[in-house]
């Protein structure tokens, strides 16, 4: 997805001094929309989509402006569960670690 529009994106944005929040969601071109915002600010912008997150602070707004913000959502994801199978004895003679690098010091 890298470089394209991001539809579908959930669009918070926050009037930081009076605590009011509008929401909105990004079209197929990535863009969206909020009306009846106060003149002024500052506000909080925040994009999400799929766990990843990008917050724009300091967003102010003057009467009658129209505003761009341009957001790039990154593309790592943080795993929170990672499931490690083995089996043991396998067939697998070969082993890896300081006993293989160090024979010397082995018992005969």
């Amino acid at each position: 997805m890298e470089g394209k529009p991001l539809a579908g994106a959930t669009v918070t944005i926050k009037h930081v001094e009076s605590g009011s929040v509008s929401t909105a969601v990004t079209d197929a071109s990535g863009r969206f929309s909020s009306r009846g915002l106060r003149v002024g600010g500052p506000y909080t912008v925040t994009i999400s989509k799929d766990g990843m997150t990008e917050t724009r602070n300091n967003v102010f707004l003057q009467l009658a402006e129209t505003k761009s913000l341009d957001a790039v959502l990154g593309t790592q994801k943080v795993l929170e569960t990672v499931t490690v199978t083995g089996v043991a004895g396998g067939s697998n003679r070969r082993r890896a670690g300081s006993a293989n690098r160090c024979p010397a010091t082995m018992p005969g």
